[in-house]
């Protein structure tokens, strides 16, 4: 499981660069999944106001959304090291 997140965080940093490097300066993760589809971020609105709260919308998605693209990636990547970090310790066991 260790070495599998290892990969994971390997990936999602090599994309962020990517992102980061390749996309027009400025480029959030609203204005990225509007390039995808621009009904996306519409029907992610929609989602979580009907599925956890209006109030998630408000304070915590629509303030990522406004986050640049690469960070998510990048946010991925140090949760998959940190995981990685963890489950490749030794047990402490006597």
């Amino acid at each position: 499981m260790a070495r599998a997140s290892i990969v994971i965080a390997a990936a999602c940093f090599v994309a962020a660069f990517a992102v980061a490097a390749l996309a027009t300066p400025g480029l959030t993760l609203a204005n990225a999944l509007f390039r995808v589809d621009p009904t996306l971020p519409g029907h992610l609105q929609t989602w979580v106001a009907q599925h956890l709260s209006p109030g998630v919308w408000r304070h915590i998605a629509l303030p990522f959304l406004l986050r640049p693209a690469w960070m998510p990636l990048a946010m991925a990547g140090l949760v998959a090291t940190g995981l990685a970090m963890t489950l490749g310790r030794p047990s402490r066991r006597r």
